[in-house]
């Protein structure tokens, strides 16, 4: 049920563009989850159509953070989070560890990223289970899965949240 909330939050946080002929007009459009303005941010970039949206975001501590979003009445939200260095030898648990700390510490340096904590916590609670690039489901609502990209000059976290229908 946290993790619910936390999908709730994002979603009230990303909203979502104009529906599909036939249904009810999403509540409202995406919008960016960091500004030039915070502390953190050195540089930010946001395009949004219809019910879809990509940021980017550099940190003062030169991390990349790529956010696609997709869908209304459920969402889709992937991070890519990507770092210079050598991550061509990082085991698949490191990927899964570096992967809850960093949305950790995402969700504490602005209020517009609160929920992810949630998020964090439930990598992390199953984070022996967690496999690269397999969905898991911290609850009936939510699917979370973790993958990575790697090589001797950058490594990228992928995060992708799904919200489901739980039908």
């Amino acid at each position: 049920m946290r993790y619910l909330l936390s999908i709730i939050i994002l979603a009230f946080l990303f909203g979502c563009g104009s529906g599909d002929a036939g249904k009810a007009p999403c509540a409202s459009s995406p919008s960016a989850i960091f500004s030039d303005t915070m502390d953190v941010v050195k540089f930010q970039k946001f395009e949004a159509n219809g019910q879809e949206s990509f940021e980017e975001a550099i940190l003062v501590n030169d991390l990349k953070i790529e956010v696609m979003q997709s869908g209304c009445e459920l969402l889709t939200q992937e991070f890519r989070i990507t770092r210079k260095g050598d991550f061509s030898k990082m085991t698949d648990p490191n990927w899964v560890g570096a992967a809850f700390q960093t949305l950790g510490v995402l969700s504490q340096s602005s209020p517009n990223l609160g929920g992810l904590k949630g998020f964090a916590d439930a990598i992390a609670s199953q984070s022996g289970d967690v496999r690269l690039g397999e969905p898991f489901l911290p609850d009936p609502m939510t699917s979370i899965t973790v993958d990575k990209v790697s090589n001797s000059e950058e490594g990228t976290i992928i995060v992708i949240l799904k919200e489901l229908d739980g039908e």
